[in-house]
């Protein structure tokens, strides 16, 4: 996956997506990895991440960014999360 960037054609078929550190502020588009179950995206500027859309998601890392919204309340499957190191989240 070049430069963090995945074709569109292939979005709905991507399991997982490691774009940490890769100095990125959002992750607008997200929603559309419908078969995402892992997400590494520690180390960047992040202030806000809705996985809402994201329900097959089973492992979040978003340790050091600057998030103060994780919205991760539709993702009953979710069995690792590391989001320390960021602002306060609500």
């Amino acid at each position: 996956m070049p430069h963090g960037s995945v074709p569109t054609i292939n979005i709905d078929t991507v399991t997982t997506l490691d774009v940490g550190y890769s100095n990125i502020s959002n992750l607008t588009g997200i929603e559309d990895f419908a078969s995402l179950t892992q997400l590494f995206c520690s180390g960047n500027s992040l202030t806000s991440l809705n996985l809402t859309q994201n329900t097959d998601l089973t492992h979040l890392s978003c340790n050091s960014n600057q998030l103060t919204s994780l919205d991760v309340t539709q993702n009953i499957t979710l069995t690792e999360l590391g989001c320390g190191i960021n602002q306060s989240i609500n």
